[in-house]
């Protein structure tokens, strides 16, 4: 297994933040085989910091997920 995600993301709008209506799993070797879990109902904003429009515009939603685990 290399550094993936294992479940897909999947979240909810509530008011000004989202809420993972599933667990979501990412999977790593670095530094041994470790999953990380974030637990359903977490809430999160994803990204909160500012993006310059034209980096938001080439990433588009790619670092929802991560911005989650992180």
């Amino acid at each position: 297994m290399t550094a993936q995600f294992l479940t897909p993301l999947r979240a909810e709008r509530v008011g000004d933040m989202w809420v993972l209506t599933d667990v979501l799993r990412y999977g790593t070797e670095i530094g041994g085989p470790h999953v990380i879990s974030v637990p359903k109902g977490f809430a999160t904003d994803f990204a909160s910091v500012p993006r310059l429009p034209l980096t938001y515009l080439l990433a588009g939603y790619t670092a929802h997920a991560p911005s989650v685990v992180h």
